[in-house]
């Protein structure tokens, strides 16, 4: 198991999952994030090297793809 999956509430370690694949691991905190309280919570993924990913870059990134796709034209499948 080389990735832990930490999530804290009001600056205490709630929970500790490990996982070996990253994937499923950062799959986890991205369903964390979705649901979690931005006020007192937060969580991240942690490999052997340090961090992976913590739930204010899946939620920043989240944003700038939405921000992306409502600022793009929406085009019809036939090219009109």
């Amino acid at each position: 198991m080389k990735y832990a999956f930490v999530t804290v509430e009001s600056g205490y370690v709630r929970d500790v999952e490990f996982f070996d694949d990253p994937g499923q691991a950062v799959l986890a905190l991205a369903e964390f994030a979705a649901k979690m309280n931005c006020e007192k919570e937060d969580g991240a993924v942690f490999s052997p090297e340090g961090l992976v990913a913590n739930a204010d870059h899946l939620l920043k990134w989240h944003e700038s793809v939405f921000k992306e796709a409502v600022a793009e034209p929406h085009r019809r499948a036939d090219g009109i």
